[in-house]
């Protein structure tokens, strides 16, 4: 006979959860784990099979690299500095968690000198990173009195200057090639124009094309209130130099387009999107496109224009596809974060694929801006994209969970008004909102939660190590008052 009980239990809405995770944070755990007891060799190992997951953030945005500070583990941050240098990845030392704090913030403030000194001392890119009290770990090194910092910043310093010297010197030689030979002779006829006007430099010009690579587009796009020279050069361009030059990239990837946002030239930029609509799609070295660019600089009617020349639903496929691989400036993501509801909506009408892009985090854009507590950007995507509620993050956990780490009750609210089903979802260790708001020790979002008639249905529903919320509670104040005996223990 049919186990039907078996088969109606599978399908309620906590199992289906549980299962609809099942794909995600592949390595996660595990990674967590390691870092967590300072196994090295393991976080290695872990991270050389997929380096991405480095950049992972839990549902209070802390990556690896917060776990091995908080804890202390020297040799592990050592370690990984050395792999994040390897691999590009140094990034992770500039990513907060919910209070704002990198991993340096919290080496300091849990006085592990060892570990903190191991994070400065190849990059000391985090020294001057204001946490959400407006506070930096020089700041905190500086109330320590460890003298270990500003000894770093000169040194770093010097380095770069040193560096800069030895550049200028090995291209002395290279000042000699003849950069303009093969050069198309309208772009060499703007470029005599403009340098007997005086605006270029010839040597200036020919360190930059041997340094970075590109045409003259890219020199003259990369120097703020061009637009006039801009003009010069696209006037004495034929057909075929006006269709692949301004789409050429230099040594970084970045077109000329790149370089004049990157300066904030706002003109410079508008009469290139105009000249190669295309252009503003295109990811450069660091995964960043001028859409991208335009809008974090929240310039609205430049990304306007970028759709009405070229919609987004009408680019090619291979494009589409880089935009939806661009983890670290995902263009939606970008949109949640400019707090601009219009423009969100224009982004989602146009690249509605984006709906299920990861950013370095790991982190859906709904999760994002339940993370951030951005009201209007979630209510957007639960009505206009309601499945997106109920689709995992790459740690495991569900948007409704990274707005109960935050500490956002009105998003917990908004979630549970919209979305009722959310109530039942559980990350990838079968933990609930509960379980979530006690581990993190959320106190309103717990108490909101505990009144709403709805939740009362999963009180006693246990994670993957039977544990209902009240034993993780239990468990959590027994650990607490172990810490406060045992706190002469703390690393000194």
């Amino acid at each position: 006979m049919e186990d039907t009980g078996c088969w109606m239990f599978m399908k309620t809405p906590f199992i289906a959860g549980l299962m609809k995770c099942s794909n995600y944070g592949v390595g996660w755990d595990e990674l967590l784990t390691a870092a967590q007891q300072g196994h090295t060799k393991e976080v290695l190992r872990i991270l050389k099979k997929d380096p991405e997951l480095i950049f992972t953030a839990d549902v209070v945005g802390e990556t690896v690299l917060h776990v091995v500070a908080r804890a202390g583990h020297a040799l592990t941050v050592t370690k990984l500095m050395e792999f994040m240098e390897n691999h590009w990845l140094m990034k992770v030392l500039l990513m907060k968690n919910v209070d704002g704090d990198t991993a340096l913030h919290l080496a300091i403030k849990h006085n592990h000198k060892k570990t903190a000194y191991g994070l400065v001392g190849w990059q000391n890119i985090a020294m001057d990173e204001m946490n959400k009290d407006g506070i930096s770990p020089w700041d905190l090194e500086e109330e320590a009195r460890w003298g270990l910092f500003s000894s770093t910043r000169c040194a770093g310093v010097a380095d770069i200057e040193m560096r800069l010297a030895m550049i200028s010197i090995e291209l002395e030689e290279l000042y000699k090639v003849k950069w303009l030979e093969g050069t198309p002779i309208g772009v060499r006829a703007a470029f005599l124009q403009a340098s007997a006007n005086g605006v270029i430099r010839t040597k200036q010009i020919q360190l930059e094309l041997v340094q970075f690579g590109g045409n003259l587009l890219h020199i003259i796009a990369a120097r703020s209130g061009t637009v006039d020279i801009l003009k010069l050069l696209v006037k004495f361009m034929n057909n075929s130099e006006l269709a692949s030059l301004p789409l050429e990239r230099n040594k970084a990837g970045d077109t000329a387009l790149h370089l004049a946002l990157n300066c904030r030239d706002e003109a410079s930029a508008l009469y290139l999107i105009e000249v190669a609509p295309k252009a503003a799609y295109f990811l450069n070295q660091d995964g960043v496109s001028p859409l991208h660019s335009a809008i974090e600089l929240q310039y609205n009617d430049m990304v306007r224009r970028i759709f009405q020349l070229l919609p987004g639903t009408r680019i090619d496929s291979s494009m589409r596809k880089s935009l939806l691989r661009a983890k670290k400036a995902s263009v939606v993501h970008a949109a949640v974060r400019s707090r601009n509801l219009g423009m969100l909506e224009r982004i989602m009408e146009e690249l509605p694929d984006t709906i299920d892009l990861l950013n370095e985090e790991g982190w859906k854009p709904l999760s994002y801006a339940a993370y951030e507590g951005y009201l209007e950007e979630v209510h957007f995507f639960l009505n206009n994209f309601p499945d997106s509620a109920r689709k995992c993050d790459r740690d495991g956990s569900f948007p409704i969970h990274k707005a109960v780490g935050a500490g956002h009750v009105h998003i917990v609210d908004e979630f549970i008004s919209s979305c009722p089903l959310t109530i039942h979802d559980v990350d990838k260790r079968g933990r609930s909102i509960l379980h979530i708001a006690v581990k993190y020790a959320r106190p309103d979002v717990f108490s909101y939660l505990t009144k709403k008639e709805e939740v009362q249905n999963i009180f006693y529903l246990k994670d993957q190590e039977g544990k209902t919320f009240m034993d993780f509670a239990t468990q959590l104040e027994n650990r607490f008052k172990a810490l406060l005996g045992d706190s002469h223990n703390i690393e000194q």
